[in-house]
């Protein structure tokens, strides 16, 4: 935008410009990601713990003893020693959940959804 639009528009101030270093402007992306990540896990923490309180019954320790299992895998994923891969595998093979990600979207489909797609294309 040159002055005269800015004039146009009734911006006054001059727009600030900053230098940054490639290292600093790394920093400040990692940041960012760092602060959505963890408000995303704080909201996707906080419906799980809602539903089983409010649709199971679930008390108070029972709730915390999952926060707490939640919380250290999240920390294994941060820190490296586990990946959503771990937890997608993990789920796949001893629960017969497939969750994947398809085209923005995210797919759940258990054993149960599979049994009844092919008695219902029988």
């Amino acid at each position: 935008m040159n002055r005269a639009e800015r004039r146009k528009a009734g911006i006054t101030a001059k727009p600030r410009t900053y230098v940054l270093t490639d290292a600093e402007l790394e920093k400040i992306k990692q940041e960012i990601k760092r602060n959505a990540v963890d408000e995303a896990f704080v909201m996707l923490l906080g419906i799980p713990l809602l539903v089983m309180r409010d649709h199971h019954g679930f008390g108070k320790m029972r709730i915390t003893r999952f926060m707490e299992a939640m919380l250290g895998w999240y920390e294994g994923i941060c820190d490296g020693t586990a990946s959503i891969k771990d937890v997608l595998d993990v789920l796949k093979s001893e629960a017969d959940i497939d969750v994947t990600v398809d085209a923005k979207r995210i797919m759940v489909e258990t054993r149960a959804q599979k049994k009844d797609e092919k008695r219902a294309g029988a």
